[in-house]
Order: structure tokens, then sequence, then C-alpha cells
């Protein structure tokens, strides 16, 4: 394709993703190589957030969808919707994961665990956390940053135009908007009119109740607004990070999706009877496990914790390989730049398992490497009793493993109990389903964050400061 006719390419494509855009989202370039659209939705069912979601992904075919939940969370929707049970919270966000698990796009679960977020909210009302009792300075950037996430004077979403659209989604902004009115008040209150005044008795004990409202005020916005809105923009840069890889380093950065079961007993069936076929397939001996890491190894010994059946699975074919012992076996590890999993209810309609699953996760095989088990301990969980099993890695450095080429190319697929393989290979990569096509690559990849209509100008703010 010529450069004039990217660039035609390229510009029908906005025009045409514009169009299906609804007031309560906003657009931002990340890093001039990913675009980024942002949607404020509401949690509620009396709105239209959850067909808006729909639309969109649709419409737009992104590359990686960033959705402002938890996996957890996303356990209880699917949960409630398996069941026929009323849902009137977390439509918008069960028909966002829905809509990119069928369009076939990243998934990401882009917030905190609500634990944490409870646990950090609390902190604030017992007095655990610090507030600034006498920085004026954090109490306007408080009051700035609520009237940014209302919407008023931000470039982004405006509340005029989400209240023109769909009138009911303005409901969930309105407990910010005492909050904004006691912080202004609080901080009005903190300036005395005449120097008689802060001599008197009564002033200074406005003042003292004063200066704790601005602290409380202030840790709240923080704790509810300002660090989730950095956590979203963190986890929706992490996507496009993640989605130009794939565009950019096809030969190294490799997307699979894999499904697996839950249950122990199933997926140690699965792992005996593959262990049986392939003891007459002389091309499985070349496969070895591989581990995704969430950050790679940077020549520390690393503890890992499993405790999923897939993985416990890769750990017992391990041993199995190593003469029945752990320790001193070796695998490959390799940072994943995105890795999430999926109710099977997302992808099939109908009936559908509680206890399948489907992983998706980007590996940057490009550095990957082999590691050695130094050490093992078997264990328990607190709750469940169920098998974990910690397991202490060190890469290996060069000369340790004589039997494997280190600059051979990997290849990369999955085991039936649903962890990753690769093995050596000479061929080139060729492209899969996965891959876009020439028109589709004219265009920047694009990334789509469905978030609360409260985090919608604060995330696209902290992602221009990521730029």
């Amino acid at each position: 394709m010529s450069p004039e006719s990217s660039v035609r390419v390229r510009r029908r494509m906005v025009r045409a993703s514009s169009r299906a855009l609804p007031a309560c989202s906003t657009r931002v370039v990340y890093k001039s190589s990913c675009t980024v659209v942002i949607i404020g939705t509401v949690h509620f069912s009396f709105t239209k957030s959850a067909q808006q979601c729909s639309r969109v992904i649709q419409a737009l075919s992104p590359d990686a969808v960033v959705v402002e939940i938890d996996r957890a969370r996303l356990n209880t929707l699917v949960d409630n919707v398996r069941l026929n049970k009323p849902a009137p919270y977390g439509r918008d966000l069960y028909a966002a994961c829905r809509s990119a698990a069928r369009s076939q796009a990243l998934l990401a679960f882009g917030d905190l665990r609500t634990a944490q977020m409870m646990d950090e909210l609390a902190n604030v009302l017992a007095f655990k956390t610090a507030p600034n009792w006498l920085d004026i300075r954090a109490v306007v950037a408080a009051l700035t940053h609520l009237m940014q996430a209302i919407g008023v004077g931000a470039s982004g979403v405006r509340v005029v135009d989400v209240a023109k659209e769909d009138l009911a989604k303005l409901l969930p902004l309105a407990p910010l908007l005492p909050m904004l009115v006691s912080g202004a008040a609080a901080l009005a209150a903190t300036t005395p009119a005449t120097s008689a005044d802060l001599v008197s008795t009564n002033n200074a004990a406005q003042l003292v109740v004063a200066y704790i409202g601005l602290g409380l005020f202030t840790a709240a916005v923080d704790a509810v607004l300002v660090k989730r809105d950095e956590v979203l923009a963190s986890s929706v840069a992490k996507a496009c990070d993640a989605a130009v890889a794939l565009r950019e380093r096809r030969e190294t950065c490799h997307r699979v999706r894999v499904q697996f079961d839950t249950r122990h007993a199933e997926t140690e069936r699965r792992r005996c009877f593959t262990s049986w076929l392939r003891r007459r397939d002389d091309s499985a001996r070349h496969r070895a496990p591989l581990f995704a890491l969430a950050r790679p190894l940077a020549g520390e010994e690393r503890r890992l914790n499993l405790y999923e059946p897939r993985y416990l699975a890769l750990l017992d074919n391990l041993a199995a390989s190593n003469g029945g012992k752990l320790t001193g076996a070796r695998m490959w590890v390799a940072p994943a730049l995105l890795r999430s999993n999926m109710p099977e209810l997302l992808l099939k309609n109908g009936s559908s398992s509680p206890y399948r699953r489907y992983g998706d996760t980007v590996v940057d095989l490009g550095r990957a490497c082999r590691v050695e088990v130094v050490r093992s301990r078997e264990g328990v969980r607190p709750v469940t009793n169920n098998r974990k099993v910690e397991v202490w890695i060190r890469a290996m450095v060069d000369g340790d493993d004589d039997d494997v080429d280190s600059g051979m190319p990997l290849s990369l697929s999955h085991h039936p109990c649903g962890y990753l393989e690769v093995a050596p290979s000479k061929a080139p990569r060729t492209l899969d389903h996965h891959d876009h096509d020439a028109a589709a690559d004219a265009a920047l990849p694009t990334v789509v964050a469905v978030v609360g209509l409260a985090h919608v100008n604060g995330v696209a703010s902290k992602l221009r400061e990521l730029v």
C-alpha cells in the first residue's frame, strides 16, 4: 500500500470511528502510537451505557479493551447472568467485557480489587491515612480534580453534553457535588476576615474543624478519584504497549488464547491423558513449558506462588521430566505484556460451564530465557485447603545449558491443561487470525477504555502526562 493510500485509509477510519462516539467519550493519542477512546459509563441499568459500550466496541473493532473492573467482580456479574439473577448494577461492564471477548480484542482488567479500594477508603475515614492538614495547594488540587471529574471547565467530556444525550447519567455524579461544596466551604472557612478573628475562641474552634474537614476532603478525593485514575491510566497504557508490540514486533511478540478448567481433578485427568498420548509423539520431546511473568527477570532469584490447577500441572510435568523432582528442573519464562482470563460465558451463547475459562496472553519471546528451579515447597491455601506450590527460579547464564541454542527462534503453543509451551522453530512466523490486514495497519492501534463517568477526564489527563 502506498503512503498516500495509507493516509486516505487512516482518515476514513478516523472519520467513521468519530461518528460512533457518544458524548460521554473522549479520544487521546498515547505516545503518538496508539489511539485511546475513553467511554464514561454509569454502572446502573437505567441508563444507555451498556448499549453504548457494545455499539462503540463493535464499530471500532479495537485491538484491546480496558474495563474498570477486576476479575472477582467480573465473575460475580457472570454468575448473576448465568443464574438469571437481576443485575441492576454493572451491566455496562459486563457488556464491555462480552463485546471485547467476541470481537477478539485483548481484554484487560483495569481497576483495583474491591477489597483494596474498601481498605483505602476505610483508612481515610479512620485517619490511618495522614491527611494534608495544612497543605492548601493539595486542597486546591483536590478541588480542581473534582471539578474536572464532574466536567466543569474540562476539555474532554462535558456534563452539559452528557445531560443532553442521557440525563440519567448525571445521577451518579450527585454525590460528588456535596464533596465539592464542602471542600470549597472548608477552604473559605480557613481564611479569617481580620486579624482579630484569629484570636477569637469561637473562630479558632471553627478553624480547627475546617482544617480537619479539609484534610478529610483531600484524602477522600485522593482515594476515590486520583489514585483510581492513576491505576486506570496505567492499565490503559499497558494495553496500548501490548497492542503496539503486536503490530510492530510480530516476529517476537505473540498472542495466544487458551481454554482451561479450574477443577483440579479435571486438569489432572487431562494431564495424564496428554502424557500418555505424547509418549508416541517424537516431536513432543522438543516442547518445553513456558511461564509468563508479570515482569522480566533481572538476574534475581524469583519466587512463584502457584495454585491454579493448570500451573500445578505444569510443575507436575516438569518434575516428571526431571526424574520426579522439581529442584534442578528447567523451563522457559518470558515477560507477559498483557494477560487476562475470562469465563466461558463471555464467548458462548446458551449453556456454559462455570469451571471453564479462556486465558489471553501477549508474550514477548524476544526476551524469553531458560530458568532453573532452585528449590520448591509444597503447601495448602489457607481458606480452601487446596494444594499450592512455591518455587524459586533463577535465570541460567550462558554455558549452563549447552543443549539449547539461545539464538534459535521459538514457536509458541499451549498444553491441553492450559499453560504455555515453546519449541525451537527455524521457520519464520506466519500471520495468524489475530493479525491485521494492510488496511487496518494503516491506522494506529486502537484501545477502548470503559470507565466510570467520573473518571473519564482524569484518566485522559493522566494518559497525556504519561506521554
